[in-house]
């Protein structure tokens, strides 16, 4: 289902309308079907799982050809004296940091990609979306300034 780009009702400086290239809704949120959150949610579980694995075995195997092809000796007797200092956990409390580090900072993509869609633009520069609290009627989300000098600011300090 393609969606067309729709006035929010909410005009913005200088009379301009917010409007991304999928549509927004009136909450001022990516126009989605459940359907669509529920597929844009297995993707970024899947980029997770991509992202996380596919570097690491790129990176063994470039480990082991550089071990192996290498000055393979020399190799050895350095991970002899590791050994017998038993500096091993040092080595996979690094592996395990590298990959929690990873993960932390891609995790929130599952709970993104099911708020703002992949075509909304700018509108995914925003790490957080606030709602205005006021007791009149709903009003949509704030975001952040992506136009003109004030978006320039924030795009630069995002």
């Amino acid at each position: 289902m393609a969606y067309q780009p729709v006035s929010t009702g909410f005009p913005m400086q200088g009379g301009a309308q917010f409007v991304s290239k999928r549509g927004v809704g009136a909450d001022g949120l990516t126009a989605m079907t459940e359907e669509e959150r529920e597929s844009n949610r297995c993707t970024a579980i899947g980029f997770i799982v991509f992202a996380l694995i596919i570097p690491r075995v790129i990176a063994f195997f470039i480990a082991w050809a550089i071990g192996h092809f290498g000055a393979r000796a020399s190799y050895l007797a350095r991970i002899a004296g590791f050994s017998a200092a038993e500096a091993g956990y040092v080595f996979a409390a690094a592996v395990v940091f590298s990959v929690l580090v990873h993960f932390l900072n891609v995790f929130p993509l599952v709970y993104k990609s099911q708020i703002i869609g992949r075509s909304s633009g700018n509108l995914q520069a925003n790490m957080q979306i606030f709602k205005v609290l006021s007791p009149q009627a709903p009003l949509p989300y704030v975001a952040l300034e992506d136009e003109g000098t004030v978006g320039e600011y924030n795009r630069a300090n995002r």
